[in-house]
C-alpha cells in the first residue's frame, strides 16, 4: 500500500510534492508540540528532518520515521508510571533538538544517498538506524517497569532503575522486539530481501546495546550530594555544579545515543557491501 502511495507521489509535479510534504509535516509537527511531545527546538528540527525524509523517501520514509516518535512518546508515558527516574536521566518527555538529531540524523543522511545515488543499500541503513533509536527508546522506557532491578551492562551489579547502562530482561526483550519490527518494516515497506531484514534486526539491536556500554562506561555522571545517588544532571535544584564522578565530561546522553547511531548506520553499510545487498 505504502509503495503504490509513494509511486503516485513521486509521479507529481515537484511544487505539488512540496505542497504535500509541507503541509503533512506541519500537521503532525503542530500535533506533537500541542501534546507536548516536542520542545520548541525539537519541532524545527522535527519538522526540518520530517519534510527532507518525506520528499525525498516518501510515505514510506516518512512512517518509518513517525513510528519512532509515536511509539516512543506513548513508551514514555507508561513509564512515567515509575517514581523518582526523572532525578536520574536528564531527558525528559519533550525531545529538544539535540535530541531529535542525535536521534535522526543518521538516517536523514542515509535517504538523502539514497536519492543522490540510486543504491538501496541506504535504504537497509535507513532502517537500521531508525530501528536502533526506537531499540533504545524501547529498551529504556520498558525496561524500568521490570519488577526485577536492572544490573550493569558493564559489571553485572544490580543498579538503580533509569540508570545509564543498566539493563534487564524485558527492557533486551523489548529492544530486540522493536529492532524485528524494523527489519520487517524494510522488507515490507521497501521490499528489501530477507537478509536485509536479518541485518537490519542484528545492527539495531547491536547498536541499542552498545548505546547501555557507553551509557554505563564513559557517559557523564554526577554525584547528588543529597541522596548520593548518580544523576545525569551536572546542576541541583538551586543551580550549583555537581561534582562529576564517573565518564567523560560534555559526554551525556545525546552524545551517548548519536554515536550508538552512527555505529548502527556504519555497522549495516560496512555489513551491507560485504554480504553484497
Amino acid at each position: 500500500m505504502l509503495g503504490l502511495i509513494d509511486r503516485y507521489f513521486f509521479a507529481l509535479a515537484p511544487v505539488w510534492r512540496i505542497v504535500i510534504t509541507l503541509t503533512s509535516i506541519g500537521a503532525i509537527g503542530a500535533a506533537a508540540y500541542i501534546l507536548r511531545q516536542l520542545t520548541a527546538s525539537g519541532l524545527a528540527a522535527a519538522l526540518a528532518m520530517g519534510m527532507v525524509s518525506m520528499y525525498l523517501g516518501g510515505v514510506s520514509a516518512l512512517s518509518m520515521y513517525l513510528f519512532f516518535l509515536i511509539s516512543a512518546a506513548f513508551i514514555s508515558k507508561l513509564s512515567k508510571r515509575i517514581r523518582g527516574i526523572e532525578k536520574i536521566q536528564k531527558k525528559g518527555g519533550r525531545r529538544d533538538c539535540f535530541q531529535v538529531l542525535a536521534n535522526g540524523l543518521p538516517a536523514l543522511v542515509s535517504i538523502i544517498l539514497y536519492r543522490l545515488t540510486g543504491n538501496s543499500l541506504f535504504l537497509i541503513v535507513f532502517s537500521a538506524a531508525l530501528g536502533e533509536a526506537t531499540a533504545d527508546t524501547w529498551g529504556g522506557d520498558i525496561g524500568v517497569l521490570s519488577r526485577d532491578l536492572p544490573v550493569s551492562i558493564i559489571t553485572w551489579r544490580p543498579v538503580e532503575r533509569g540508570l545509564s547502562g543498566g539493563i534487564s530482561l524485558l527492557g533486551c526483550g523489548a529492544s530486540l522486539l522493536a529492532s524485528a519490527l524494523y527489519g520487517i518494516f524494510c522488507y515490507s515497506v521497501f521490499g528489501e530481501s530477507l537478509s536485509a531484514a536479518l541485518l537490519v534486526t542484528a545492527a539495531s539491536f547491536a547498536g541499542s546495546l552498545l548505546d547501555s556500554v557507553l551509557g554505563g562506561s564513559i557517559q557523564v555522571h554526577y554525584e547528588d550530594e543529597d541522596t548520593g545517588r548518580l544523576t545525569e544532571h551536572e546542576r541541583d535544584e538551586r543551580g550549583r555544579m555537581r561534582r562529576r564522578v564517573r565518564g567523560i565530561r560534555f559526554f551525556n546522553n545525546d552524545a551517548v545515543n548519536f554515536t550508538s547511531n552512527v555505529f548502527t548506520a556504519l555497522l549495516t553499510l560496512s555489513a551491507g557491501l560485504i554480504l553484497g545487498l
